[in-house]
């Protein structure tokens, strides 16, 4: 759930402390997750960066939960882990089993990375329903996320950026910039060609009356 929200990489979700972690309202179920650099490792830019996210009321629920179990714990305590637990044990016990299930339902060919990867594209959506106020539409076949393109999650997505103004009176041309930031990309190029595929998602922003994804029922062999 955090890795794929916040957009995190692995060894980014493996080092998060209780203090990293700030609940910023339990009403509208948003976080702020700060990703740095610590004595278990360094973050791939060797910046740190903070993530304001909002997540579904079930899933936030549990993070809650986790957050509370551990409220006695000291600041720098691993988010999951039981009492000076190591790090390779950590990977080993939670990180491990959560590949192996991807692998089970999407294929062999899936890496926990692939979670960061979608967290990404779902954001980038968040950006472009943001900027083009859209019609809400819907996200294919995830039926679960459907409320994360509406415009209350949205404004609560943005909200550290836009604070109380209006976002037409946000600089827009800064919006690539601010996705970039989140995700701990130097460059936009970066996340285009390596984060964002195909181009059928883009549909129902640049077509406002098609508010569905096309689905695609041809394979990349068969085109």
């Amino acid at each position: 759930i955090i890795s794929y929200f916040a957009m995190l990489r692995r060894g980014e979700a493996l080092r998060l402390r209780l203090k990293d972690i700030i609940i910023i309202s339990k009403e509208n179920n948003s976080f702020l997750f700060n990703v740095t650099s610590t004595t278990e490792g360094k973050t791939k830019s060797r910046k740190s960066r903070p993530i304001y996210t909002v997540i579904p009321p079930a899933m936030a629920q549990l993070i809650r939960i986790l957050i509370d179990i551990k409220k006695d714990m000291p600041p720098n305590t691993p988010l999951i882990s039981f009492n000076e637990e190591k790090k390779n044990d950590r990977q080993k016990h939670y990180f491990l089993p959560v590949t192996k299930a991807l692998k089970a339902v999407c294929g062999e060919e899936v890496r926990f990375h692939h979670l960061r990867k979608s967290g990404i594209h779902l954001f980038m959506q968040q950006a472009l329903q943001f900027a083009y106020d859209a019609p809400v539409h819907d996200l294919s076949f995830t039926p679960d996320l459907a409320d994360m393109l509406t415009p209350d999650i949205i404004r609560e997505r943005f909200a550290y950026w836009v604070e109380d103004r209006p976002p037409t009176f946000i600089n827009d041309q800064q919006l690539f910039d601010q996705v970039c930031s989140q995700i701990g990309h130097e460059h936009y190029a970066t996340t285009r060609f390596f984060y964002l595929h195909g181009i059928q998602w883009v549909f129902p922003y640049i077509r406002p009356q098609q508010k569905i994804c096309t689905v695609q029922d041809f394979t990349h062999l068969e085109l």
